[in-house]
């Protein structure tokens, strides 16, 4: 737990000297994005749920051994297996330099859109290092780079350059075909003077996930029944529990809030996006699986809640509202999260893993 108690203390640090103007917010957030790759980049491959070690680093060795044959008859997403080749060609089996270097465009990502939107760096900070936002970077390699490419699109949705924002959605969707759905950003953007449809978003996903639970049920098996390759979410029907859920409605209901009193487009807009993740968490009660759906759209959270809070007038409370809202994430993270989600005890890749979890035999 430690090395996650230190991260805290180096954001604080941090961010303290980028108030008394020691440091800008540039180096602020260039001092956050090298500590998470750090953090992340480092760790032992059997961190998180495994699916570094036992998807995405014994791909690489066999795409090391048998090169592009190998790579051609891959069925998933091939612009990643495609990078992963060249980085064997590169390096060749570098293990941890594969894991630093396929962490770090997340990372990156989410600290520019800090740096270009957040009006609070502290709290979007903890926002990131505080959820699953930090979690599946250990774990859904495939995932968090096409969500790197999916925060650039929105970057260029931001200056209206549609075409590059189709093009880089289209990419993304090469590293995991699930980014196609983040087409849907313009048309959700056309509702953003609309509170009912931002409010309706996890309302929706509650009573899918509760009232509805049979529909569901039907629309995996269809989808299952049209790509062989989804077995898994009939196959392995784990649930997520729905702590961060409420976490994320609380505060994505005070964005909500504060976006309908002001004429703020970027606040509006990122809290959208935010809401719209809850139409999926709550799904996560019938499968887990459902939550890669939900991932593309919580990064915006890092800028629409601590911007909401911006626009409460009175200082005291203000400061009171965030210095909870910051407790209660650490708290959440320390000593739920990481137990949930194998991040604790933390290993490095040169340690022994000492993990519950044991290779089989």
């Amino acid at each position: 737990m430690g090395i996650y108690v230190l991260n805290y203390i180096i954001i604080s640090i941090i961010c303290l000297l980028e108030r008394y103007k020691y440091i800008n917010k540039k180096i602020s957030c260039l001092f956050f994005a090298i500590t998470q790759i750090f953090i992340i980049g480092l760790r032992h491959p059997l961190m998180g749920l495994f699916d570094t070690y036992f998807v995405f680093t014994r791909t690489l060795r066999r795409i090391y051994e048998f090169g592009l044959p190998f790579v051609r008859a891959y069925p998933k997403d091939p612009l990643f297996q495609y990078l992963s080749y060249f980085f064997t060609r590169l390096f060749g089996l570098n293990e941890p330099l594969y894991l630093i270097l396929f962490s770090a465009p997340f990372i990156i990502a989410a600290s520019l859109l800090i740096y270009k939107y957040s009006k609070n760096i502290y709290l979007s900070f903890i926002l990131f290092a505080s959820t699953q936002m930090f979690t599946i970077t250990f774990t859904l390699m495939r995932q968090i780079n096409a969500m790197a490419l999916l925060i650039f699109a929105f970057f260029a949705l931001m200056k209206n350059k549609y075409l590059l924002f189709f093009s880089l959605v289209v990419t993304a969707t090469f590293i995991h075909e699930i980014s196609l759905l983040f087409l849907i950003v313009p048309l959700l953007f056309k509702f953003i003077n609309v509170p009912l449809i931002t409010v309706s978003f996890p309302i929706i996903g509650i009573l899918l996930g509760t009232v509805f639970t049979p529909l569901i049920r039907f629309v995996i098996e269809l989808i299952v029944g049209a790509n062989s390759r989804f077995d898994h979410m009939i196959n392995a029907r784990q649930s997520n529990n729905m702590t961060m859920f409420f976490i994320f409605t609380i505060i994505c209901m005070v964005a909500i809030y504060f976006s309908k009193k002001t004429s703020d487009v970027l606040l509006k807009k990122s809290t959208i996006l935010s809401s719209f993740s809850l139409l999926f968490f709550p799904l996560t009660a019938i499968n887990r699986e459902f939550a890669r759906i939900a991932y593309f759209f919580i990064p915006f959270l890092l800028i629409s809640y601590p911007n909401a809070l911006n626009y409460i007038e009175e200082e005291k409370p203000k400061i009171i509202i965030q210095a909870l809202s910051a407790v209660v994430l650490m708290v959440y993270f320390l000593f739920f999260l990481i137990h949930t989600t194998g991040l604790y005890p933390y290993a490095t890749f040169w340690q022994i893993f000492r993990g519950t979890f044991r290779l089989p035999n």
